[in-house]
């Protein structure tokens, strides 16, 4: 009978004595590498993460005669994410596999890592493409590979399939019918949002959501969504909820765009019909304002040419705000069209002409020569009214001077109530309304006001209103009043 073991038993002499029983050497046999399978599998981490693989490796080569050594190529994969804790887990095999295939063929210890790189950057771009500008680059589209451990669903049975069309339409139908909100049960069990779950995570969702589902339904949904990462949830869920794409609209907004600016353009209003109005109307603008219309211009001129392209010139003229029409602008643009080119415009040219209504040039060299400043006219003056018509806005305004005369009346005051900004200017409507107040509406009939703000208007702003001051004095100079008198 068996009592046990005793110290008598060990024997202290023996050196070889150890506790310890020596492990077995477990063989593991490892699947076959396929070497375009895992170029396919580097190419999709590195399309998707959108690393640069260069970055990894060019520190080892501090010669630049790229090659490095394999425990340096084996360094730069795992910085690059092709290990346990990254993207993908690059075992010995697939390791062996991209060594024999990039092995420095003079030095056997080192690895060409150049040529891995231009190998795997070929996802984005293809090298010398400025040699062979006529090749078709590769869409990045063709790069993307399923997670491993992915099934292929093309081979599955017939039985297969049916079971799962009826089973997703059975749960569409219940998630349609309860309005269910999937996706934040499903994300409330995806810790590291990668889009993945287990299979028990999977199943623990459907209980939340109180669907049914059968075990051989969770088979069959499992076999087409699982890979080695999970259940990749949200492709369930686009196949259970399937969305419209989004229509790529940049080709028909850019169309539309075209046809509004190809719209036929307004009748332009009060243009000028020759060059010589064109430079009064900017003269007086300019004068008016104190611009210099050389600062809006001299920008795009870098080279200081004194010439500049049509479209920048249009974009200056803008800038300055000379309120120029489209018609008015192509005669400038004839006018100073440069001789050398014709899409470009000497511009400096143009600028003497406008600002020589302050000075002259060079007048230093002519200290004798007497120089008349630009001034411009008021504006009411240049309308211009038939024979007909002056000599009934005449006789109308003899009228209201003989009642002003025998009332002594003050026409200034009412109207700067009305002038707020002291422009002496008043709008049509607040013209009509003074004259009623001072009673004089009586005298002059609908058209003979139409007249009066005829002969008296001035732009203020966009809108044509009526030079009040000019009504005024020429009112009281035919009563007979002194200047501002009455």
């Amino acid at each position: 009978e068996f009592v046990g073991h005793t110290i008598d038993d060990v024997d202290i002499s023996d050196q070889n004595r150890t506790n310890v029983f020596p492990k077995e050497d477990k063989w593991v046999e490892s699947e076959p590498v396929n070497f375009e399978e895992l170029m396919a599998r580097i190419r999709h981490i590195v399309l998707v993460n959108r690393l640069r693989v260069n970055e990894y490796f060019q520190d080892y080569d501090g010669l630049r005669s790229g090659s490095i050594s394999v425990p340096q190529f084996r360094r730069g994969l795992a910085v690059m994410g092709l290990s346990k804790l990254g993207h993908h887990d690059l075992n010995d095999n697939q390791f062996k596999q991209l060594i024999d295939n990039y092995r420095n063929p003079a030095k056997s210890d080192q690895v060409l890592w150049t040529k891995f790189c231009g190998d795997i950057e070929s996802v984005f771009t293809l090298e010398q493409l400025e040699l062979a500008p006529m090749t078709e680059v590769p869409r990045q589209e063709i790069f993307r590979v399923p997670k491993p451990g992915t099934t292929d669903w093309c081979n599955a049975s017939k039985d297969h399939v049916d079971l799962y069309n009826d089973t997703m339409n059975r749960i569409r139908q219940r998630v349609q019918h309860r309005r269910t909100l999937c996706k934040p049960v499903f994300q409330d069990f995806d810790r590291h949002n990668n889009g993945h779950i287990t299979r028990t995570q999977f199943r623990q969702a459907f209980k939340l959501l109180e669907i049914p589902v059968e075990e051989s339904e969770f088979d069959c949904l499992e076999a087409l969504y699982c890979n080695d990462v999970g259940i990749c949830y949200r492709a369930f869920l686009s196949d259970l909820e399937p969305q419209e794409p989004v229509q790529f609209m940049y080709v028909k907004r850019m169309e539309e765009l075209r046809l509004t600016n190809c719209k036929q353009a307004l009748p332009e209003q009060r243009a000028k019909s020759d060059l010589e109005s064109v430079f009064l109307k900017i003269k007086t603008k300019v004068c008016k304002e104190r611009l210099r219309v050389y600062e809006f211009m001299k920008d795009y001129d870098k080279l200081r040419s004194g010439r500049m392209l049509k479209t920048s010139f249009r974009r200056a003229l803008n800038l300055a705000r000379l309120d120029l029409l489209e018609s008015e602008i192509a005669m400038l643009e004839d006018k100073y069209q440069s001789g050398r080119d014709t899409d470009f415009v000497e511009y400096l040219r143009f600028c003497q002409e406008i600002e020589s209504i302050f000075t002259k040039d060079h007048l230093e060299k002519c200290p004798l020569e007497n120089v008349e400043q630009f001034k411009p006219d008021e504006e009411w003056t240049v309308t211009e009214l038939g024979d007909a018509e002056e000599e009934k806005l005449n006789c109308c305004l003899i009228r209201i001077s003989e009642k002003v005369r025998k009332h002594q009346m003050q026409l200034f005051p009412l109207f700067e109530d009305y002038d707020r900004v002291h422009n002496g200017a008043v709008s049509q409507s607040q013209f009509r309304r003074v004259l009623m107040e001072l009673e004089l509406a009586s005298l002059a009939s609908d058209t003979d006001v139409k007249l009066i703000c005829r002969r008296y208007q001035m732009q203020v702003g966009g809108r044509t209103d009526v030079n009040y001051i000019a009504f005024c004095e020429k009112v009281c100079e035919l009563a007979g009043f002194e200047y501002r008198k009455p």
